[in-house]
């Protein structure tokens, strides 16, 4: 009832009695999951106080957030979240929480920079970088795994792969994409070739170098490009020294140079010798190997630096120095004319000077016929009943003189060098 009084002391007293109900407010509080500083780009997620026929309206800063109607909240921006919780009832009673207050803390910048092209020749290098702020550290990757002792603002890539950069400033971390680098492996610079670095005349040395798909060539001599030469081999016909620069997608390497001789190769001259038992045919023994031919053909087991002729015909030699360069001496021919074979050379003529530049004198008991040959057999000068003979007008080389009796038998064959130095 309610009882009523006046400023005169008069009071009445209302008949009916008024009953009244007090409904307790709701627990209106926030908790976390986890942390509420967080990084950038993450959430925390608020839970406010669970109940049985609780209606919830969130506020970020008291403005309420549209939607916002759910027991729980996940906060990403930095502020003060409160939570208004009212009973699901006739009278429903209203209270508001706490407010929380979230820390958003940046995320590290987690951009990677190259200093140039990431894709270059092998043994080169690109520097990768990100970026260098007071209080925030790295850490590089490569192909996924940590680089150990990788912890500066950059990092010097050498090897293919792929590159990235986790940098962290306090508790927060971002991780960067990858760059991917290329280091084009040089090619193979080998110079092949089979046998001596030497060119004997009138060959060729064939240079080689690896085959590989997509690789071109160019062969160098002394420094200096061969026009034309841009294939894997060269046959080359001159000394010098020799290199080729290798290209593979854009990387040229060049072959250490190749020094290649070529030597004057042997031009032997044939001498002969006449004895009792016949001419002797002979060139210097200087040489390495020698083959002796018979009209062409090889005469089987005459390998060294004489042979003793027994036929008449045309001789020659081939002879092979330590070079390994052949020459071919020019043919000697043996006629039956030189009377060799019936010749004992008689000791009672002497033949000089030997060699002789101009005259050639012939010492001998009586008058002789002398004759002067070519190595062909053929005769260049002859004289009758003298004891000396001028050569003067002759050209330098080797001859054959031949000495006759007045009977013209035949009494002395020998060899007649002819040297005007």
């Amino acid at each position: 009832s309610v009882k009523v009084s006046s400023s005169a002391n008069c009071s009445s007293t209302s008949p009916v009695n008024v009953s009244l109900t007090s409904n307790p407010l709701p627990n209106a509080a926030i908790s976390s999951v986890g942390s509420t500083t967080i990084c950038s780009g993450h959430s925390v997620v608020l839970n406010a106080t669970s109940g049985t026929n609780y209606i919830y309206q969130w506020q970020f800063n008291g403005a309420n957030i549209i939607g916002a109607t759910n027991a729980a909240y996940s906060a990403s921006v930095q502020g003060n979240y409160t939570v208004s919780i009212t009973t699901n009832s006739q009278n429903g009673c209203t209270a508001t929480s706490a407010a929380v207050y979230v820390t958003v803390n940046p995320t590290p910048p987690d951009t990677v920079i190259a200093s140039g092209p990431t894709t270059f020749c092998d043994g080169n290098y690109v520097v990768l970088s990100t970026n260098s702020v007071a209080g925030i550290s790295h850490q590089w990757l490569f192909n996924g795994a940590g680089v150990t002792g990788a912890n500066s603002s950059y990092i010097y890539a050498y090897d293919s792969g792929a590159y990235a950069v986790i940098n962290t400033e306090g508790n927060c971390t971002s991780t960067s994409g990858n760059v991917n680098v290329i280091a084009v492996p040089l090619p193979i610079d080998t110079i092949i070739i089979y046998g001596p670095p030497v060119i004997c005349a009138g060959t060729t040395l064939l240079l080689q170098t690896n085959v590989v798909p997509g690789q071109t060539y160019q062969w160098l001599l002394n420094g200096f490009a061969i026009p034309g030469a841009t294939s894997f081999s060269y046959p080359a016909t001159q000394g010098g020294q020799y290199s080729v620069a290798i290209s593979n997608q854009g990387c040229t390497t060049y072959a250490t140079p190749l020094s290649v001789s070529a030597p004057v190769g042997p031009s032997p001259v044939i001498s002969f010798a006449v004895t009792s038992a016949g001419v002797t045919l002979y060139v210097p023994n200087i040489y390495a190997t020698y083959q002796w031919y018979y009209n062409g053909n090889i005469i089987n087991g005459a390998d060294g630096p004489s042979y003793l002729t027994t036929q008449l015909g045309a001789y020659f030699v081939i002879v092979t120095d330590a070079n390994g360069c052949s020459g071919q001496a020019a043919t000697f021919n043996v006629y039956a004319n030189t009377g060799v074979t019936n010749v004992a050379n008689n000791n009672n003529i002497k033949i000089y000077p030997n060699p002789a530049t101009s005259v050639v004198n012939i010492d001998a008991p009586h008058p002789v016929n002398v004759s002067i040959l070519g190595l062909d057999g053929k005769v260049v000068l002859s004289q009758d009943n003298t004891k000396y003979i001028d050569i003067s007008h002759l050209a330098n080389g080797t001859y054959m003189i031949k000495v006759f009796g007045q009977d013209n038998t035949l009494l002395k064959v020998d060899k007649l060098l002819k040297n005007d130095n």
